[in-house]
């Protein structure tokens, strides 16, 4: 009994630190009340093992995202999480830092560089890495999934990575234009 009470005890707090971790991410204007309720009890349910914070606050991402813009998330998705390992998630953030908006959210591996360049090597995107995240040399995409979490990843904006990019295709012929001074 005294087992049961400890897990529902620890159970709780996890899920009202996620939460506490989500309010600050609530838009103004949010819609909490149109989360589909089958949706939130399968978030709390994956969620209320997770104590450890890093992979809390990416469960109150979720939440946040949740609340902002009800069905932004697929209950599938809300499984995925629930499998991640921390170091997964590290690594999928990381990968994140290498993709680009056009259209939609689009990887950018440069496939003759990934062993050579030190942008990809520093952020600890090998060929290891990829094959980590279940994606392929030379054709990374993102799934559904993918698609879902890398704008809550957490990933930074990686500038070197910015000006890699613009310089290589301006050597291969692509004319490149940018806001940037």
């Amino acid at each position: 009994m005294q087992r049961v009470l400890h897990e529902e005890t620890r159970s709780q707090q996890n899920i009202e630190d996620i939460t506490r971790l989500a309010r600050p991410d609530v838009r103004e204007g949010a819609k909490p009340d149109d989360v589909e309720a089958d949706w939130l009890v399968r978030f709390f349910d994956r969620a209320r093992i997770t104590s450890d914070v890093e992979m809390q606050t990416l469960w109150a991402r979720v939440l946040a995202d949740e609340a902002n813009a009800p069905g932004a998330f697929s209950r599938r998705t809300v499984d995925l999480v629930a499998t991640l390992e921390k170091s997964e998630a590290r690594c999928f953030s990381d990968f994140c830092s290498f993709c680009w908006v056009m259209d939609q959210l689009t990887p950018l591996i440069f496939r003759d560089d990934l062993y050579q360049t030190t942008l990809y090597r520093d952020a600890g995107i090998r060929f290891g890495s990829i094959m980590y995240l279940d994606m392929q040399t030379g054709s990374v995409v993102l799934t559904t999934a993918g698609n879902e979490l890398a704008p809550i990843s957490g990933a930074t904006e990686n500038r070197e990575f910015f000006d890699f990019v613009c310089d290589t295709w301006r050597e291969s012929g692509i004319g490149v234009t940018t806001d940037e001074p």
